[in-house]
């Protein structure tokens, strides 16, 4: 976990100024002054995020390994009651709009990473935390080349979604297509601001649009539900493209472009799932277990 967190601040560290200077960014891509200017500055805002997710995932994957499910179960639903509450009185009854939906996005991160952080230090997790060890900064190259396939990956994995939003930016008169496009992203991911999503559909012509492709959202929505199960092994075949879009009918035709592109790495994710050796894979898990120093118990030995 120590470990973890040492690259992924440093990463982070390296990617701020691309917060920083987002809005030159989104013009020189194309997007229109008007959503570059409000995506800069909530971009900026964010930056406290930025940090909490590079803390966040590895301390997750801490208390996953160690079967405290509930623990994070029980933070995470006393924090999302804390955030409901405080986004509706920031954006909507106080109308602080982007900058209310980042304060309350930074301060909810940082709320379930301190919550899991005390439950941590006070419990030490069964003997799993023995505190912070100097031993965190050993050979970071090795772990970095551990992880770069699964980095690619899941980079790729939300840089194609982010793609489409910055392709919809340039479609005439693109204020009512990125907002569109941003709602069908929210309820495809589930992971966003459902508050945010509720937001845009305000307006009557982006729920127009949205209703339009709310049947392609729902192939999309099966499509996803499959993939976390076969792509859990797999780390480099997600670095196929799939923006290959058939403009048929604007929106339409990029979230057609985007199922397609799903469809494909979906087939090929069963292909090899059903030709993987899977005991082999098995062993060299093993030994990268005991290259690491951890130990396997006689049920994971066992084919």
């Amino acid at each position: 976990m120590q470990r973890s967190w040492i690259i992924l601040v440093t990463t982070a560290c390296i990617m701020m100024p691309i917060y920083v200077w987002s809005p030159p960014i989104l013009v020189f891509f194309g997007e229109t002054a008007e959503i570059s200017r409000a995506a800069g500055k909530f971009a900026l805002w964010m930056i406290p995020q930025l940090f909490a997710y590079a803390l966040n995932f590895p301390i997750q994957k801490f208390l996953q390994a160690q079967r405290k499910v509930m623990v994070m179960a029980l933070i995470s639903a006393a924090v999302l009651i804390i955030h409901a509450f405080f986004s509706w009185l920031l954006i909507l009854k106080l109308g602080w709009g982007l900058v209310g939906a980042a304060i309350m996005l930074n301060t909810s991160w940082w709320l379930i990473i301190g919550a899991q952080l005390l439950y941590i230090f006070i419990t030490k997790s069964d003997g799993a935390w023995n505190g912070f060890s100097w031993l965190a900064f050993a050979d970071l190259w090795g772990f970095v080349k551990l992880s770069l396939g699964s980095a690619v990956m899941l980079c790729l994995e939300f840089w194609y979604l982010m793609v489409l939003i910055v392709i919809t930016g340039r479609l005439p008169n693109p204020l009512v297509p990125v907002d569109t496009i941003s709602v069908c992203m929210n309820i495809d991911g589930w992971d966003a601001m459902i508050a945010l999503g509720f937001n845009a559909a305000i307006s009557s012509a982006v729920a127009a649009e949205t209703t339009d492709l709310a049947i392609l959202l729902g192939v999309t929505v099966l499509l996803n539900s499959l993939q976390p199960v076969l792509s859990a092994s797999w780390r480099v075949v997600h670095t196929f493209p799939k923006e290959d879009v058939w403009f048929y009918d604007l929106l339409q035709g990029i979230w057609s472009g985007m199922i397609g592109g799903i469809c494909l790495q979906t087939v090929m994710l069963i292909i090899i799932t059903c030709i993987t050796n899977w005991s082999r894979e098995a062993e060299q898990a093993g030994s990268r277990v005991k290259q690491w120093g951890g130990s396997l118990h006689e049920d994971d030995q066992s084919p």
